[in-house]
């Protein structure tokens, strides 16, 4: 859309607006007109807009057709209403299969077909609106529904299990944030914390990082990581506490639980499976010095030093290998 353009009727289009006119419609904007090459969706059997019908235009906008879009003429406006309830065709499905519909489901269209189920797969569908009755799994049936043109993020699903949302461009970068923290305090880039309440779970994980690929024609041939944590200090602006650090808590406070230990035996575990012989990872740590002074000559804080003759150990990390626990023996002395 050219810079300037506007969408339907909206500045700069046939109502003739100036800088800071008003350019809101009825019910402050509620119903909106938009140009029928705008509308991304169509019922079924159709390839213009049908009067009552359900219909998105662009990516998220989404309302009921006033008017039936017409073929005739240079320009073909259609008139439609983003708020407001409505009885409409609801498929009792999601990205999973059928699922039945219940009052105050979140709804969602398809951006093509028009098809109004509760799907939230935002690769094809958008927030529609809530529904206002019930439809059995797997049946289409006439709701009332209460059309709601709003984001809603609050759970959010892009692609799904076997069918991912792809991206063709070469180093693309799905999802990016860039964030300045100018306030002070404690900034937080990103936190996630997850409640466990009212019912006990088989599992839970916080945050899941995966890369996966299908066959030796796809593999990722050099550097590959689910994960990757980096400090940069740019002029010495600051110092560095602890590059990765794991906060490793047990039991806060008095459980009620019969048994009040931890269940599982390691605070980080780390599995390795294989399908075949010969292709297990071959080391568990490995530490490169990239300015090929390994350890640094000078430095007075190297992770690792020379050290002579035995030690005496005062302490020992503890390790489970297959169930099978091995000691690293540690001294407080070089």
């Amino acid at each position: 859309m050219p810079e300037g353009s506007g969408l339907g009727l909206y500045p700069y289009g046939e109502v003739g607006s100036a800088e800071n006119d008003e350019v809101s419609s009825t019910y402050e904007g509620r119903h909106l007109t938009v140009l029928g090459t705008e509308i991304t969706s169509h019922v079924a059997g159709h390839t213009l807009q049908q009067s009552k019908h359900p219909m998105v235009v662009g990516e998220h906008i989404v309302g009921v057709a006033f008017t039936t879009e017409t073929a005739t003429g240079k320009t073909r406006y259609v008139a439609f209403d983003t708020q407001g309830l409505f009885l409409l065709s609801v498929v009792a499905t999601d990205e999973d299969g059928d699922n039945a519909v219940v009052a105050g489901d979140e709804l969602y269209i398809h951006k093509t077909t028009a098809i109004i189920s509760k799907n939230r797969n935002t690769v094809t569908h958008t927030l529609f609106g809530y529904a206002l009755g019930g439809v059995t799994a797997g049946n289409t049936a006439i709701i009332t529904v209460m059309v709601h043109w709003g984001p809603d993020d609050e759970e959010e699903l892009v692609g799904q299990q076997g069918a991912p949302f792809v991206g063709a461009d070469a180093s693309q970068r799905f999802r990016e944030y860039h964030y300045e923290a100018q306030g002070g305090g404690y900034p937080h880039g990103l936190h996630i914390e997850l409640n466990i309440s009212t019912v006990a779970c088989i599992s839970a994980q916080a945050l899941v990082a995966k890369v996966r690929w299908t066959n030796d024609t796809n593999l990722v041939g050099g550097y590959c990581a689910a994960g990757e944590f980096e400090i940069e200090i740019a002029g010495g602006a600051g110092l560095i506490d602890n590059m990765f650090c794991i906060h490793l808590t047990s039991h806060i406070g008095a459980l009620t639980m019969t048994t009040t230990v931890n269940v599982e035996t390691a605070w980080i575990a780390i599995d390795e499976y294989a399908g075949e012989e010969g292709s297990q990872i071959k080391n568990l740590f490995r530490i490169v010095d990239v300015d090929s002074d390994y350890p640094y000559a000078n430095d007075n804080e190297n992770l690792f030093v020379a050290s002579s003759g035995d030690k005496t150990p005062t302490h020992a990390l503890k390790f489970l290998v297959n169930n099978v626990a091995y000691w690293i023996l540690c001294c407080t002395t070089n």
